[in-house]
């Protein structure tokens, strides 16, 4: 089945696209209209518009915002969450089965299409509207940024520049991505594999949600890029930890491995080397337990990475963030560190951590806003500076 989103300004302009791709036996499965607030001075399509060849496939789009959740706690009739492979389980075979080749944004798109809100032109005169910059402006403010936060971002993205004749139009968006981009570096997602075994071993503190996340890259990689996948767990400490990262392998079908040492970690990276792909999971520490992170990077360099994903939650305190950066960076782990920033969903706006991306140099890879495996997965893209210049906002509503 070959399923295609459509972002434009009205339901119409959306159907000659769609006969043209798609040709005349494509249907429409989905249809909302966008979130208003950036739209009005940036310029953007006001509609998004789902469709496919074949209605009959469970559209994995519409789910969650025509009807409950059977799986739900809050569906009617639930007395109580259904255990998390179960959950897990029914996502994962709604997206088997389809097309490998171009269905990275629709894997990787928020749930429901969330994300940074998209823009559509403002039907005011020039003159009716405060300017771009001073709306930012004021959005900071009553969001209580730090001065000196703001004055960095207002420099960096030179929002001065950004007067009256380009807040209406596609132009001043453009602008604010390329200017976000030059400072943050955005390499986008892991490259797929070509012809050799990949490692990557997510790290970072406690409770931040590494395993899940390895869960959503693998599903991502397995389902949408075809590539075959192994798994490795170095947390034997947390209670139900190896079980979690089982339920996860048994429902993808892939192998998994339990390590507690660097011997045992250089027999599971040889048993898996026939994978495309080995993702490892790692035990949480305390950035200031310094001789339990040298243990664990012991471990790890028996792993010979590619990557090192540090994995930090977007709502913690930005000075917690950067004690982890320091913890968790140790030298000569991998050939390339990046970071993944977790629970997106739990944060007002992400420009308190502006400074610490900036100055960290790290580039930053995906970003996470929920527990559903594999849908809550995002990769960093130039367009997150929405997520800087306003607050985080996720359109769940039906249309």
């Amino acid at each position: 089945m070959e399923v295609k989103t459509y972002r434009v300004r009205s339901v119409a302009e959306a159907l000659p696209l769609i006969a043209r791709e798609l040709g005349p036996d494509a249907a429409v499965l989905h249809t909302r209209q966008l979130p208003k607030r950036w739209h009005q001075w940036l310029g953007g399509p006001q509609w998004e518009v789902v469709a496919g060849l074949d209605p009959a496939v469970p559209d994995r789009f519409s789910a969650s915002w025509h009807t409950p959740d059977p799986l739900s706690s809050d569906a009617p009739g639930s007395t109580s969450e259904p255990p998390l492979a179960s959950r897990f389980e029914s996502r994962i075979e709604s997206l088997r089965g389809l097309p490998t080749a171009g269905s990275h944004q629709t894997l990787l798109e928020p749930s429901g299409g969330r994300g940074p809100a998209h823009r559509e032109a403002s039907p005011n005169g020039a003159g009716s509207e405060p300017s771009m910059a001073a709306t930012v402006q004021q959005r900071w403010q009553a969001l209580q940024i730090d001065p000196e936060t703001i004055d960095r971002l207002w420099q960096d993205l030179d929002l001065s520049s950004l007067d009256h004749d380009s807040r209406g139009g596609d132009g001043a968006w453009s602008q604010l991505r390329q200017r976000f981009a030059e400072v943050i570096s955005l390499p986008g997602e892991l490259p797929p594999a070509t012809g050799r075994c990949r490692r990557a071993a997510l790290v970072g503190p406690t409770g931040v949600g590494k395993t899940t996340t390895v869960a959503k890259l693998a599903a991502d990689f397995q389902l949408r890029q075809g590539c075959q996948v192994g798994l490795i767990t170095v947390d034997t400490f947390r209670v139900g930890a190896v079980e979690q990262l089982q339920a996860y392998a048994d429902i993808l079908e892939v192998p998994m491995r339990v390590v507690s040492d660097a011997e045992q970690m250089r027999l599971a990276t040889r048993e898996l080397s026939h994978c495309d792909w080995v993702l490892i999971d790692t035990i949480g520490r305390s950035p200031r337990d310094v001789r339990r992170i040298e243990s664990l990077q012991h471990i790890l360099q028996a792993a010979d990475l590619d990557h090192l994903l540090l994995t930090l939650s977007a709502s913690s305190d930005p000075r917690t963030m950067a004690a982890a950066l320091r913890g968790f960076s140790g030298p000569n782990l991998a050939r390339e560190t990046a970071l993944i920033l977790t629970k997106i969903d739990e944060c007002q706006t992400l420009a308190p951590l502006y400074p610490l991306l900036r100055d960290s140099g790290l580039p930053w890879r995906y970003w996470t806003h929920g527990q559903n495996v594999p849908e809550d997965l995002g990769v960093a893209a130039d367009d997150v500076v929405a997520w800087f210049l306003d607050e985080v906002q996720w359109t769940e509503q039906p249309v």
